[in-house]
């Protein structure tokens, strides 16, 4: 897995300020087999008694964008309705941030 130490407090501020419940690595970057064009690709639980959920998605996949400097795929747990999809992803994931 890639060491997230370095950015662990743009992380948790990120993810303070839109009201991130839990935010996980999954696939290339979780199993440490990614390659040099490889996008990062993360899931994440949003506080849902907050508003504007649109705008904190985009806030926090921008924000992720910059920190890392890579391409990021984020993906809203509770949007993965497909349960054998659910499971692969469920493999690899790797808690990066937890209110």
């Amino acid at each position: 897995m890639i060491e997230l130490k370095p950015y662990h407090k743009a992380i948790q501020e990120i993810c303070k300020s839109q009201g991130v419940k839990r935010l996980e690595l999954f696939g290339s970057y979780a199993r440490n087999d990614f390659k040099k064009d490889s996008d990062m690709d993360f899931l994440v639980e949003f506080d849902l008694k907050q508003s504007g959920i649109f705008d904190r998605y985009l806030a926090l996949l921008e924000a992720l964008e910059k920190i890392f400097r890579k391409k990021v795929d984020l993906v809203e747990i509770s949007s993965i309705k497909n349960p054998i999809l659910l499971k692969s992803v469920s493999q690899d994931r790797k808690t990066v941030y937890e209110a």
